[in-house]
């Protein structure tokens, strides 16, 4: 038995023609085998997501809300932690 060489040209040149066909087609048939999946998990995490996402907005601004009245309403000498000028003792502030 005799082997007759291969021509890697026509080798190389028929697999690049089959793969030019065969990769689209992958492809599309790819994209809508997972097109549904991908559909369902968006659906789920639509009706799930934004209650909970919501509910931690709120109380992330409620808690802010709070923390801007109590500053508003807090003496800016106590929350600075300087003390009042008026507490100094006089001649000890400059020089």
């Amino acid at each position: 038995m005799q082997l007759e060489p291969v021509d890697l040209t026509a080798v190389i040149l028929g697999s690049l023609g089959i793969l030019i066909v065969l990769i689209p087609v992958f492809g599309f048939t790819l994209r809508f085998a997972i097109k549904p999946i991908v559909e369902a998990l968006a659906r789920s995490r639509e009706a799930a997501g934004p209650g909970r996402e919501v509910e931690v907005l709120a109380a992330r601004l409620r808690e802010l809300e709070e923390e801007i009245i109590r500053l508003k309403n807090a003496d800016p000498y106590r929350v600075g932690g300087a003390a009042r000028p008026e507490a100094l003792p006089s001649g000890q502030g400059r020089g």
